[in-house]
């Protein structure tokens, strides 16, 4: 069976399918299995965001976004960097 792991990946299609035909089961009793489906509302659909220029490697504008309705907040990048911050 070959893997996704050295010179020749992604030289073989079915890689990804193989390797999880022989660990899915067991990846995902490690990270845990969800018993019920996890539903998206206004109220969890933040995620934080910014813009990055790739010619001079800066970032700018750190924002919160939400997913459904696309509402855009302001935050500062001292916000951005708190992992304890998850939603405006």
């Amino acid at each position: 069976m070959k893997y996704c792991q050295g010179p020749k990946c992604h030289t073989y299609t079915r890689c990804q399918q193989d390797w999880f035909n022989k660990f899915g089961e067991r990846a995902v009793n490690h990270f845990g299995r969800i018993v019920e489906p996890i539903k998206l509302t206004e109220e969890n659909a933040w995620f934080k965001d910014y813009d990055y220029d790739w010619q001079s490697g800066t970032t700018s504008n750190w924002r919160w976004v939400n997913h459904l309705n696309n509402q855009r907040i302001p935050m500062t990048q001292e916000q951005y960097n708190n992992p304890d911050l998850v939603r405006p």
